[in-house]
């Protein structure tokens, strides 16, 4: 049983090391304070049900939450392996869920983050890019969106909230003087970015050589010479987390860390700690069936000669990147003690993800993010904590950054504003049905049951808006009653999905993945796509290859403009299968031939059409699509719209197209079939 230590550093204690000299005095006193934690974490597991603590946390209390957000974290390259980041493996892995179909919607640092603070796409944000002109600090405070977003609902539902490391890039001593700091938080304390100059920022993600700060953008930047990045971010964490143990509130706390970006400079390697140095000697960047094999010419996006690049410098960027990312696992063992520390393991989820995902030597190009393969816009997605399925992978189900956004607010019993926000809290009542025994290797054997059904009886076309708890408990035991085995036996498709496949109601999964391209890389610039993820038991081309796929495959559907081939040949279109092409080399487009017909067909209409959809939706269309194209609500997944009856409705869509490729957004630039799209975009899209 773990015991609550009596020895959590004090606030008396933190300014004392404050006054002392800084982060690294800080820390140390963290450490001393919670020596005894430590000792006893290393033998007993974290959330057993009615463990002691200090404060009893009510079950109807509101949870704390924790969210840790990585710079640029690969997943489909194993960077959250055990090996690499034990801590992430024990607290969150064992001890919560992880959703491998787990996507960003643009794989770029500022517009992914504008994304998870809104809840919205970027194309209802307009902040596509890391630069000033498109995105950056500068246009999403210039547009106010930091005026209804994530950390006011939150503070209106209660909530202290704590923002530590980076807020977005662009965030200078220069912006901070013209916006202030984004509202909505309790305390900020931004990571200060170092360039003087606009042209010395555009296009440029360097992060300063020491960590700049300036909390609540008061005073003047104070820079921590001799300290590294992630140990102070990990010092201030454990401040605050100290703090909204202390304020009688529920708290929300993020944590933005640098890694495993790279530190500033031509060339540089992630910033790694002296301590982390020797760390994984001799390892190598893994050897995927992609790596060093080129992209087709009419992508544009690679070198056409194979294996095109530096191998050592891949490997030794590779390396580093996962001893930067120690640091942050180190972080994360941190919080769980401290959480100990205050009682409150039983009562704080904590969610793990990052940015964008990065591609080393992955189709043929050496070291970057921004296109549409799974290198980049697949990242980690780990979760634990009071109402989350314990020791669970979850492939069936496909989320979003969206979604994160509607799930902590729903946890938060928060309302979003004047926002309808694009995704949707996760089924996490519906998955802990799913699976009522862990099976993750070395998991406890007994999961915990969520309290209550956690958002998996939201209405698609209605926001998430908080649940009725009394309520959802009654309708669960009338399920229970009419279906005569539990919840379970709601949750096994029947008429609703594949035999055998847990149903997780209109949970669509699908996700949109889009860009438009500015940055200063010839072989992207210029190039803008729409892409739609869809996830499915649907098998148009045979079962999937991995054997912890649950049955289920997704299908990518690429729709690219090349300003190079566009007039000539229309867009470049791509589709693959995932599940029996995880490396994206097999194009069923180069397969199969105009005239298409058959399953192929009947793929290609249905995913066109829903991503003519996804890419002019907002709130609730983008929750559900297909409630666009059937209104009487009877599809919600592919599975369904699938079914051959609907053949000539989807054939009948004009398919989505571009007139003109663009470095901006505007809906002007491309075609789409007007039926499918909302009135106000009509005129543009004609």
């Amino acid at each position: 049983m773990l015991e609550p230590s009596r020895r959590c550093p004090s606030r008396r204690g933190v300014v004392l090391a404050q006054i002392l000299g800084g982060a690294r005095h800080k820390a140390m006193h963290n450490r001393l304070g919670c020596t005894l934690v430590a000792l006893m974490l290393a033998t007993v597991t974290l959330f057993q049900p009615g463990h002691a603590q200090r404060v009893a946390a009510s079950p109807k209390s509101k949870p704390n939450i924790i969210f840790i957000m990585t710079d640029d974290q690969d997943y489909v390259l194993g960077s959250t392996d055990a090996k690499w980041m034990p801590s992430l493996d024990k607290y969150l892995r064992k001890q919560g869920m992880e959703v491998p179909n787990f996507v960003t919607s643009i794989a770029s640092c500022c517009p992914s983050r504008t994304s998870f603070f809104t809840g919205k796409y970027c194309h209802t944000t307009n902040i596509t890019s890391n630069g000033n002109l498109r995105g950056s600090v500068t246009k999403m405070m210039g547009q106010d969106l930091d005026h209804d977003y994530l950390p006011l609902w939150l503070q209106d539902a209660g909530y202290s909230t704590y923002m530590v490391g980076k807020f977005l890039n662009g965030f200078t001593y220069k912006a901070v003087k013209k916006f202030g700091c984004p509202k909505g938080w309790t305390v900020a304390d931004p990571l200060i970015q170092d360039f003087t100059t606009d042209s010395e920022y555009e296009f440029s993600e360097d992060y300063p050589r020491a960590p700049n700060y300036m909390t609540n953008c008061q005073g003047e930047v104070q820079t921590y010479f001799g300290d590294y990045h992630e140990e102070v971010i990990r010092s201030k964490a454990l401040t605050y987390l100290d703090d909204g143990a202390a304020s009688g509130k529920p708290f929300f706390l993020y944590i933005s860390t640098v890694a495993p970006h790279d530190a500033k400079g031509p060339g540089a390697y992630p910033q790694v700690p002296p301590a982390y140095r020797d760390l994984f000697p001799g390892v190598k960047a893994p050897r995927t069936g992609n790596w060093g094999k080129p992209v087709p010419a009419a992508v544009g996006f690679s070198k056409q000669t194979p294996n095109d690049f530096n191998v050592t410098d891949i490997d030794g960027r590779y390396r580093a990147r996962l001893q930067s990312l120690r640091a942050v696992d180190d972080t994360i063992d941190a919080v769980m003690k401290r959480l100990a520390c205050h009682g409150l393991l039983d009562n704080t989820v904590i969610m793990y993800t990052s940015d964008n995902g990065f591609k080393l030597g992955n189709h043929n190009m050496a070291q970057e993010k921004f296109t549409y393969f799974e290198e980049d816009v697949r990242v980690p997605f780990l979760m634990a904590g009071p109402g989350v399925p314990r020791g669970v992978y979850v492939p069936e189900v496909a989320a979003a950054m969206t979604d994160l956004t509607a799930t902590i607010a729903h946890l938060a019993g928060a309302t979003s504003g004047n926002i309808s926000v694009d995704g949707a809290p996760l089924p996490l009542d519906r998955i802990a049905a799913a699976y009522p025994s862990p099976n993750q290797p070395g998991a406890p054997a007994s999961p915990i049951r969520p309290r209550g059904l956690l958002a998996s009886m939201y209405d698609a076309g209605s926001g998430f808006d908080t649940v009725d708890m009394d309520a959802v408990d009654m309708r669960s035991e009338e399920l229970s009653a009419q279906t005569g085995g539990g919840l379970r036996s709601l949750l096994q498709a029947g008429a609703s999905g594949a035999p055998g496949q847990p149903y997780y109601g209109n949970w669509s999964n699908i996700q949109l993945i889009e860009a438009w391209l500015d940055g200063s890389m010839s072989n992207l610039a210029g190039k803008d796509y729409r892409v739609l993820r869809a996830c499915s038991p649907f098998q148009a081309f045979g079962a999937p290859m991995d054997p912890r796929s649950g049955g289920h495959t997704c299908y990518k559907y690429v729709v690219l403009c090349n300003s190079r081939s566009l007039a000539g040949h229309g867009p470049v279109r791509q589709l693959f299968d995932l599940g029996r092409d995880a490396v994206e080399l097999q194009d069923k487009f180069t397969q199969f031939k105009a005239p298409y017909n058959g399953i192929f067909k009947r793929l290609y209409d249905r995913l066109d059409a829903v991503l003519t959809v996804m890419s002019y939706c907002s709130g609730a269309t983008c929750r559900n699509p297909f409630i666009v194209i059937h209104p009487d609500g009877s599809v919600t997944n592919l599975e369904q719209a699938m079914d051959v009856k609907f053949d000539d409705l989807y054939g009948g869509f004009k398919k989505f197209s571009y007139k003109r490729c663009a470095l901006y957004y505007h809906p002007q630039n491309e075609s789409a079939d007007l039926r499918l799209v909302p009135e106000e975009y009509r005129t543009w899209l004609a």
